[in-house]
Parts: C-alpha cells; structure tokens; sequence
C-alpha cells in the first residue's frame, strides 16, 4: 500500500510537472525578445532556461520525463536552429542542476531567499548555467555547421552581450518561474505565502512613499520606452536611475513583491530596446553593439542589486522575527513570557488575570534539576489549555508561576481551573506528584495598572490559597496601588542606607544594661540602629529582614563587631574590664572566614575575648553542627556564648543538649506574664532550672517593674534586662 502511493504521487508529479512545462514553454517562447544587428541574432530576455531550471529544483529529477517530452516534441515541430537553443538550454540547466543539488543537498530545493543558499544559487544556477549554456549552444552551432550564424569570437561583444543577458534571465527568471510552478502546483502553499506578503506589504512604509515609489518608476519606465529622445533621460542613463528605485522597493516594499514587477520591466526593456537605443542614429555596427553592452551591463548589476539587498532584507526581516520571538517566549519551555503577556493585554482590554503557584517545584528542583520544572510547566499548560475559553492563554515566568490571561472569567470558571489542576498529575520517571498549587486571581485589570506590581500582588497572596485550597481573588485600585509602590521605595531606600552603614561602618551603637541580682555587677548589649538622610532613627525589625533577604548578615554583623571593638579600644584603662554582649545572627556562623576574621579583629583592637559575649538566636540555626563547632572554637578564644530568645522554638531543649553555651537568655514573652500567668511562671522556673543542670548563668528580658524583679531574683535568675533597669542609651553616654 505504501509503495502504490509513492507511485501515485511520483506519476501526480511528473504529469504536473509535465503540463506545467509545456504550458509556461510556449508563454514564454512568445515573450523572448531579441534584436538582429549585422545579421546576427542578440537574446535579450528569456525565461525559457529559467523555467527548466526552476522545474529540476522544484520537482528534481521527476521533470525530467517531462523535459525528454519537450526534447522530442521540439525535435519533431521546430527548425533545427530552433532545436539547438531549446537543446542546449535543457542540457545548461541539467548539468548546472546536477551540480547545485550535489553542493548543497536535498535542502537546495527549497523557495527562494534564503541566505545560505544565495551564493550557491547565483554561482551554479545563474553564473555557471547562464556560461555553459552559451558555450553549449556555440558548439552545437559549429557542429551542425550553422557557421553563417556564429558570432566568431567566444569572447565577442555580441557574445557578451547574450551571456550578459542570460545572466539577467537567470538571475530575476529563475525565482520568478519557481514562484509560479509552485504557486500552481500547491495552493495551500500558496495562500501562505500571499498572506505572509500581505503582512510584509501593509507592515512596510507608509502609503505616500509607495505611491512616491511608483510614480517614479512609472515615469521612468516611460522614458525608456519612448522612442522620442527628447533629453538625457529618455537614453541608456535613464537605466542607472533604475538602481535606486529598485533597490527603494525590495526594502520597504518586500523583495518577493518586486521579482515579478523587475520581471515583467525586463521583458519591456527587451521587447523595446528601441528606445533607449538609438538604432536609428546608428553608423555602424559598433554604435549599436556598444550601448547595448553598457545596456545589458548596467541591467544585470541592477538585477544583481535587487537579488542580494532582498535576500538581505529577508535575512533581517527573519532574524528580526526570530529575535521577537525569542523574546516573547521563555527559553526552556517555549512558552509566552511576562513581556508577551504585556503586548496581548493591549490587545484585550479589561482582561482579567490569574496566576498558578507552585513552591513545592523548589524542593523538587533541588532533588531532581531544572529539568523537571520545566517538563512539568509544559505538562500542565498543555493538560490546562484545552478547557481555557477561545480568548485565554498561559504565559510562564520562571520564579513566580504560570499566568492565565482571563477573557470573560467567573468565579465558577475560576473554581473549574483550580479543581484542574488540583487533579493534575505529574509523571516523572517512575514517579507521579500531585503538585501543591495556589490560584490567586483579579476578574479584571484597571484602566491603568502597573503589571509587575500586579503581578507581585497576585504571587505574594498564593500562599493563602495553598493553606485554604481555594482560590483567592484579588482587588485592585489606584489608592492600594499607590501604597504599594511607596512601600516598594521604601524598602529599596531602607536597603540604600543598610548598605552605606555596612560600607562606611557608620551603624549607630547603642547599650543596654545587664546587671546582677545579686552583686552590683554589670555589662552591657549592644543594639544598633541606623541613622537615615533624615535623621531619623530606623530600628532592627525594620532593615534586619532586608539584610537577610539581601544576604548581608554576615557583613552587618562583622562591621558591628569592628564599631564595638573600636569604641572599646578608645575607653580609658580604668574601665578595662568592662563587658559587652553583642548579638549574631547564626548563618554569620557558616561563614568560612568568620572565626579568622574575629581572631584578627581581636588582635588587631587589642580586646581581651573575655569581655565579649555573643548572643545567638537559637531558633535561627540552620545547622546545628556546624554551629556547635563553631561556637566551641568561638569559647576556645575566650569568649563567652549566650543563647538568645530561649524557649520560643519548639527545639530549644533539644538544642540545648547539642550546643554548649554560658548563659541563657529567657525571652521576653515569657517574663511579661510571670506575675498572671501560672504556665509561664511554671516554664521560666523550669529553664532555671535546665540551665543550673548545664552550669549556664540565666538572664531574663523584658523587666518591666519591679514586681517583675523581686518575683525573678526569687525564682533564681542570674541577671535582669528590662526598662525597669536601663534603658538604652548611645554607647558614648555608657557611664562604666
């Protein structure tokens, strides 16, 4: 069965190819042109080896039946001077064929206008067929002794002028004749390619400068075929204002538009050569030989123009779509992007938007690779798109999710959406996920509107539709707009002044007192604060998040180490002994240098390490191990080690057993309700009592008054931290 319809369409081909031939044969035999000058016969334009040349590229070897057919119906209906140019033209463009398809491959059959193939295509088919046509057709007029139609010379002016010529059919008839043959032999090509020209023609210049166009070439075209040689212009000079006008058109008009007019000006350039050749004027035969070399000449250098400056036209005009496109898809799925999502938002007005978020593809990306992230954003986009109505699409943007562009959205579509992709299961190997999802969406977008913060809103509430499993709608005016963008500039400005404290290590210092209760002992906490433009105070709470979001613990906290030091330094001998507690935030710890960097600042400052304690928020460490180690290195210097905020993560006792530490801080939540509150009262006398088991010393935060005081030095604790015992001051004022 598969061999018959090869056949079928092998025997289709060659019948068309066969009709096509003969028919476009004898169209074009009736528009060849030539001139008679001394006897001797000059062919301007022909498109009959074109057309043999265009049937072998676009069929291959399946025209060749039908060119053995014209062979025989040539050799039974025409004289034999006739048979040797139709003979010598099927064996040009055979030879020159064989040849092209050997360079290039089977891709060489391919439509006009690729860039890689041009060079090729102008060498073999153009070049090289248009040579051994004429040398062919000069021999085969020796051998049958047709000597009183020999131009003589090969290398003659006449010669020249036919070789010039053919050049010409060539290079404009070859294209111009596959346009045609495939044109008629597959329509549906055919309709894709009028509609990609009428995007290039009505994308082009504007209508002014096409009629301007026209115009022009009207004009001159007129000249050229008028016999009246009224001024310069109506000569052979009128040709070189062809070039530009030409070459105007191939670049805002389309190169494919202006084959076929060059094509058809050429065949009236050949039909009236009259006109812009005096004949009439003539003496001798070199005063007509001579104008009609300049002639053909300038034609062929215009058609070479036209060739390379389209082929270069359409070679940017792809790449321009291919930059687009890249543009407007994301790399590794191919799918639309933000950026496209902004362009068709244009397009549909008041379109709503919708946004599927899946921050459990983070852990499976760190199991498996990106690999799997993307395969599933391309699994769910094709499982979602068949139930999306006509006028919706799914963009992607890595980070954040996959967009639905909503068109006449209601909440019960919205719900429909969710439950997919609730449902949705995604293979990988040998395993299925359910991918935990959240659809956060807005029914419709405001006359104006600010996409990335939209986009920002809808990613920052997903979170609320993963934990209720429902979809959240979002709203949108310009008053909430407006804050969000103030709360954008300032987090951007808190991050501003972070980064400069951090540089110049301008951080403002402040201490709190620590005292015992049961010595006059003391030292003292080192808080920090940061001065803005302003003047104004910023507090921990409000750039510390931003340090850890921006990943510049580490850096604070070590500038913070130096500040102190330095201060420490610059205090007088009589208070060498005094202390200070200076907090850490425990990923400063993973850092590799850190306990390097601190040994040389100790070095550097001259401070004694016993006169530090570090705090460490004990519900921040990540790694308990490289902690623990770190912080025995840490006491190995001297230093001692506070744990922070005690009892507010669910591990801390079991943290307790893996880090050694010296003191350990209750927090503050606790000893606000000791007086009122039996549990808290029963919880901090317990870490009293965890800590005496560990040897540690307790410090208690938050001593608010003093019943707070008498209650905790009752139950035990080793020293008190509050308002009602200091509040903080700027380090300079400490009084030691």
């Amino acid at each position: 069965m598969q061999i018959s319809t090869e056949t079928r369409n092998t025997t289709k081909c060659m019948i068309e190819a066969c009709f096509l031939l003969f028919l476009f044969h004898y169209v074009f035999s009736l528009l060849m042109s030539s001139a008679e000058v001394g006897g001797y016969a000059l062919t301007f334009y022909d498109l009959r080896l074109p057309l043999f040349t265009a049937l072998l590229v676009l069929y291959g070897v399946r025209a060749m039946p039908a060119l053995g057919l014209l062979f025989i119906y040539s050799l039974n209906t025409q004289s034999v001077l006739q048979n040797l140019t139709v003979y010598s033209q099927l064996l040009a463009a055979s030879i020159s064929c064989l040849i092209y398809f050997i360079s290039v491959g089977s891709k060489g059959a391919v439509s006009f206008g690729r860039y890689k193939l041009t060079f090729h295509r102008i060498g073999w088919l153009v070049v090289f067929n248009s040579v051994v046509f004429e040398f062919v057709h000069q021999l085969m007029l020796f051998l049958f002794h047709f000597d009183e139609v020999l131009y003589g010379d090969f290398f003659s002016t006449k010669n020249l002028i036919n070789i010039q010529w053919m050049m010409t059919s060539c290079l404009t008839g070859v294209p111009f004749c596959y346009l045609i043959l495939r044109c008629i032999s597959n329509t549906a090509w055919c309709s894709r390619y009028l509609n990609e020209q009428k995007k290039i023609i009505f994308s082009g210049s504007r209508v002014v400068y096409r009629i301007i166009w026209l115009c022009s070439l009207i004009g001159i075209m007129y000249c050229l075929l008028s016999t009246k040689h009224i001024f310069l212009l109506f000569t052979g000079y009128g040709l070189l204002l062809l070039l530009p006008i030409m070459v105007w058109g191939t670049v805002t008009i389309g190169h494919s538009v202006i084959v076929p007019i060059w094509s058809a000006i050429l065949i009236l350039l050949g039909f009236h050569s009259d006109g812009y050749i005096q004949y009439n004027y003539a003496i001798s035969e070199l005063e007509i030989l001579e104008p009609l070399a300049t002639a053909s000449a300038t034609i062929l250098v215009v058609s070479f123009s036209l060739v390379l400056s389209g082929v270069l036209v359409s070679s940017n005009r792809s790449y321009i779509k291919k930059i687009t496109r890249l543009m407007l898809t994301e790399y590794y799925t191919g799918l639309p992007n933000v950026y496209a999502l902004k362009r068709s938002l244009v397009e549909y007005p008041g379109a709503g938007l919708a946004l599927i978020h899946c921050p459990e593809l983070w852990s499976l990306t760190q199991t498996h690779g990106l690999s799997i992230r993307f395969m599933f954003v391309k699994s769910l986009t094709a499982y979602l798109l068949p139930h999306l109505q006509d006028n919706e699409d799914i963009y992607y943007q890595p980070g954040y999710g996959l967009y639905i562009r909503l068109g006449t959205p209601d909440k019960e579509h919205i719900h429909n959406i969710y439950s997919l992709v609730k449902a949705y299961r995604f293979s990988y190997g040998k395993n299925t996920f359910g991918i935990n999802s959240g659809l956060t969406y807005m029914l419709s977008l405001p006359g104006k509107y600010n996409l990335l913060m939209i986009v920002g809103k809808l990613s920052a509430v997903a979170a609320d539709s993963i934990n209720s499993e429902v979809p959240v709608m979002v709203t949108w005016d310009d008053n909430e707009c407006l804050t969000v963008a103030s709360n954008i500039t300032s987090n951007d400005n808190i991050r501003s002044e972070l980064q400069s404290a951090v540089d110049n290590q301008s951080f403002v210092l402040m201490a709190q007192p620590i005292i015992s209760s049961s010595t006059d002992s003391y030292y003292h906490e080192v808080l920090i604060r940061i001065r803005n433009k302003n003047g104004k105070l910023l507090y921990p709470d409000s750039f510390l998040p931003i340090a850890a979001q921006a990943g510049i613990l580490a850096q604070l906290d070590m500038t913070v180490i130096e500040q102190t030091f330095r201060f420490i330094q610059s205090l007088d001998e009589s208070k060498s002994e005094s202390k200070f507690s200076i907090n850490l935030a425990p990923r400063t710890l993973h850092h590799i240098y850190f306990i390097d960097h601190l040994t040389v600042l100790f070095k550097k400052y001259e401070i004694s390490p016993d006169r530090i304690i570090f705090e460490i928020v004990e519900t921040d460490i990540i790694d308990t191990k490289v902690a623990a180690l770190k912080l025995e290195k840490m006491r190995s210097l001297g230093c001692k080690i506070a744990i922070d905020d005690f009892g507010t993560g669910c591990s801390s006792y079991s943290r307790l057993e893996e880090i050694e530490a010296d003191i350990l801080k209750i927090d503050g939540s606790f000893i606000r309700k000791i007086l009122h509150d039996d549990l808290n009262h029963f919880l901090v006398r317990s870490f009293c009592t965890v800590a005496k088991i560990k040897k540690m010393q307790v410090v208690a935060e938050f001593v608010e008054n003093e019943e707070i005081r008498q209650e905790l030095i009752r139950i035990g604790v080793d020293w008190l931290q509050g308002y009602h015992t200091g509040k903080p001051v700027p380090i300079e004022e400490v009084i030691l």
